[in-house]
């Protein structure tokens, strides 16, 4: 019986991660990608751009802000930012102020779809290589009552999501489907991050 090698997947350089967000550091250790993660001091201004250059603009700062801080053993590191939106009847929905907030955004959710926008920003200082790129998914939820609403902001869930809502948790239950990736909604669209590290020779 002949044996058969399978070849390993080799992870050529170390990943900061500019993020201390659970979601995201879930789905990259769920992935087998190793990384470190580091908070950056970046304050997210208001910005009267569209959707899509907000995400990018908040992506690529968190990044900037921790650049000047890099020790000496992050200069050889690939740096990771990663902001997410959400966009429902043309209004940008950030992470609600309150629970009003969240049942506003929510009740704008109740008819055709939200659009869940990324911005990924990637920065590798040894090579000079910088991408900054969207990720777009939509995301589509049932008519919920007003009680079901209710029910939902009582579980506090909605607490720090962009849009009131975490589609991995309780929230599950109210979406009819999905369109493109998933992981983009709960946090970091992981293919598309993949598939630029590997065409940078980072995973071979």
């Amino acid at each position: 019986m002949s044996t058969i090698f399978m070849p390993k997947l080799k992870q050529h350089r170390p990943l900061l991660l500019a993020s201390e967000s659970p979601r995201r550091i879930e789905i990259l250790r769920n992935a087998g990608i190793n990384f470190k993660v580091k908070t950056s001091p970046y304050e997210e201004p208001q910005l009267d751009l569209p959707p899509e250059e907000v995400a990018k603009m908040h992506a690529l700062g968190k990044i900037i802000g921790l650049l000047p801080q890099a020790g000496i053993d992050e200069k050889d590191h690939i740096y990771i930012g990663v902001d997410t939106i959400v966009v429902a009847q043309g209004q940008l929905l950030n992470k609600p102020k309150d629970k009003a907030d969240a049942r506003r955004m929510l009740q704008l959710q109740q008819t055709g779809h939200a659009e869940v926008i990324s911005g990924l920003a990637i920065i590798d200082p040894l090579t000079g290589n910088e991408i900054v790129t969207t990720e777009h998914t939509l995301v589509f939820m049932s008519q919920m009552s007003p009680a079901e609403i209710e029910w939902y902001l009582d579980t506090n869930e909605w607490e720090g999501k962009s849009g009131g809502f975490a589609i991995q948790g309780q929230a599950s239950r109210f979406f009819e489907k999905v369109e493109g990736d998933i992981l983009n909604v709960i946090g970091l669209p992981l293919n598309r991050l993949y598939q630029i590290l590997k065409s940078w020779h980072v995973f071979t």
